[in-house]
């Protein structure tokens, strides 16, 4: 099973990372679903699940929902194992907080300070991001076109047309207002504050055109107001990727 690893740092993130290094894991659930019936879901979910997180799973009665978090939780642990690669899959235990944000820690031990972590999932797809430090977040989402109905819940015609003039030869608004969609749901995930700031308070105001990588292309690094820091945000196929880590 291929999980996609990338590594950032403070050039990509800005001085948010402080010269830390960030990670993104990217695993297809598709992938995933065939490597779970090849070895049993039971036998496959007990390679990197603990009991704890073993009884959270057999919660979910539906088998998309049981797969889409099997993936996340795998994505994210193998962000900290780029980070801790002396631990093992069940070193690690992934819990929600009572914000409902995902945090690990690591056994036998429970005082040793983890790194914050995020997940998304869209469409067969998912997605983890870890930071040693402060908090992250990442999105993706699939572009379609229903996202134009519902611009005005979370985005302005100021900002699309910032992103336009950024990435002018993007075609299509749908593009443009998933980027901004998953831009604006990575800062959310990210902001160490309650209540979370609503997806209208969050303002763009600069965006950047960045080179294409290997996990997106017609990247741009986005600046919102009040916000330190940049999110990047690019596509990857159909699918709007994007992270943000706050201090």
């Amino acid at each position: 099973m291929n999980i996609a690893i990338h590594t950032f740092s403070e050039k990509d993130l800005g001085p948010c990372l402080d010269g830390d290094k960030a990670i993104l894991s990217l695993l297809s659930i598709e992938e995933m679903a065939r490597a779970c019936t090849a070895s049993g879901q039971d036998f496959f979910a007990s390679h990197y699940l603990g009991a704890a997180e073993r009884k959270r799973l057999d919660s979910y009665s539906f088998l998309k929902r049981r797969l889409e978090w099997l993936a996340g939780r795998i994505a994210a642990k193998k962000c900290v194992l780029e980070m801790f690669p002396d631990r093992k899959w069940l070193d690690l235990e992934i819990a929600a907080d009572p914000r409902g944000r995902p945090r690990v820690g690591f056994r036998p031990d429970p005082d040793m300070r983890p790194p914050d972590i995020s997940i998304s999932h869209s469409h067969g797809l998912a997605a983890a991001m870890a930071v040693p430090a402060g908090t992250c977040g990442v999105d993706i989402q699939k572009a379609v076109p229903s996202v134009i109905k519902i611009q005005e819940r979370f985005a302005s015609s100021l900002e699309l047309n910032l992103l336009r003039r950024a990435l002018p030869e993007m075609p299509g608004e749908e593009t443009l207002l998933t980027m901004l969609w998953a831009a604006k749901e990575s800062l959310r995930k990210a902001a160490n504050t309650s209540p979370l700031p609503g997806f209208l308070e969050l303002r763009l105001i600069g965006a950047t055109p960045l080179p294409d990588t290997s996990l997106y292309r017609s990247g741009a690094a986005l600046h919102f107001a009040g916000i330190p820091g940049q999110v990047v945000t690019g596509m990857r196929g159909d699918f709007a990727v994007a992270f943000a880590v706050s201090p």
